[in-house]
């Protein structure tokens, strides 16, 4: 016949297994006045290098068709991802404004997929925020960009 301890650590061993596989383990830690550490996830990095280098490569067609407002928005964007603003060549790069604005909206798509996909709400955000701006440098009159 098991002990009143081993059936109250059967307990307390269950019950922590619980609260991990429920995802309240952080709730429960900042109760108790700890500051968690959030473990980046892979596909949330993933969301953002890929953020960074499509905006890399928008930014060398912007550069390419002297598009100065839409460089301006597209290195703070990059930025602010914590990347460098340096210009990745695209394989085949749009070669008119329309084109460009085009890619500019199906970037912007991606962008709004992955805010969906995103684990971290604060990423989420991020990506959701991406998204609208470059939907809105898309729809911007082609002198304007």
């Amino acid at each position: 016949m098991p002990t009143r301890r081993t059936i109250l650590a059967s307990v307390a061993v269950a019950g922590l297994g619980a609260l991990v596989l429920s995802g309240k383990s952080d709730d429960l830690l900042r109760a108790a006045g700890i500051d968690p550490v959030p473990e980046v996830r892979a596909t949330d990095q993933e969301f953002v290098s890929n953020a960074i280098a499509e905006n890399q490569m928008l930014l060398a067609v912007a550069t390419t068709l002297n598009a100065t407002f839409a460089h301006k928005i597209l290195v703070q964007q990059i930025i602010d991802l914590g990347g460098n603003a340096q210009e990745n060549a695209n394989e085949n790069p749009p070669e008119t404004l329309a084109a460009f604005q085009t890619e500019l909206l199906a970037t912007s798509k991606r962008r709004r997929k992955d805010a969906l996909d995103a684990t971290s709400m604060q990423l989420a955000q991020t990506l959701a925020s991406l998204g609208a701006g470059l939907a809105q440098l898309g729809n911007l009159e082609r002198e304007e960009l």
